[in-house]
C-alpha cells in the first residue's frame, strides 16, 4: 500500500462482506430494511470514490503548478547544455590537453592529480584553493573549481 488513492480499485467480486446494517436487515426478512441497507452501503462507497477524486484532483493541479513553475528553469538548463554541447572539444585518445595555471598537460594522470589538488580534496587538505584558472576541460574554461559559476577565458 502506498497511500495514493487514485490507484484502481479491485471490488469484491462475491460481496461476501456485508456491513451490519446489512447483516441486521437480511436477519429482520423485511424487504424495505434489505434494499435500506444496501442503498446505504452504495451511498457510502460512492461517498468514499468522490472523496478519492477530490483528493486526486487537488494533488494532480498542485503537481502541474509546479511542473510549470520548472519550466522555465528547465529552457535555461537546456540552453546552456546546449552552448556546452557546441564548446565541447574532442579528448579521445591522443587529442587530451589541459592548461592548469599557464602549465599545458597532456597526460589524463598527471591532469587528474592536479585538479583533485586544486580542489583540495586530497588526504591533508582543507583549504579552498585560490582563485585558479583551468582551460581545454573538452572546451571549457572554469575558474575556481567549486563553484559553479562559468567565467570567460
Amino acid at each position: 500500500m502506498t497511500g495514493e488513492t487514485d490507484l484502481r480499485r479491485i471490488e469484491d467480486i462475491d460481496g461476501a462482506a456485508l456491513t451490519y446494517a446489512e447483516v441486521k436487515a437480511i436477519a429482520s426478512g423485511n424487504p424495505m430494511v434489505i434494499e435500506k441497507a444496501s442503498i446505504d452501503a452504495e451511498v457510502a462507497r460512492l461517498s468514499r470514490l468522490r472523496t478519492q477524486h477530490l483528493e486526486t484532483q487537488f494533488r494532480l493541479r498542485t503537481q502541474v503548478r509546479h511542473l510549470n513553475e520548472e519550466v522555465p528553469r528547465l529552457e535555461k538548463r537546456l540552453e546552456e547544455v546546449r552552448q556546452d554541447i557546441l564548446a565541447r572539444q574532442d579528448t579521445h585518445g591522443d587529442a587530451f590537453v589541459m592548461e592548469v595555471e599557464g602549465q599545458t598537460i597532456r597526460d589524463r594522470g598527471i591532469a587528474g592529480e592536479l585538479l583533485l589538488r586544486m580542489a583540495g580534496t586530497r588526504e591533508g587538505h582543507s583549504h579552498r584553493p585560490a582563485r585558479r584558472t583551468v582551460r581545454g576541460l573538452p572546451g571549457f574554461c572554469r575558474t575556481q573549481l567549486h563553484e559553479r559559476r562559468r567565467t570567460s577565458c
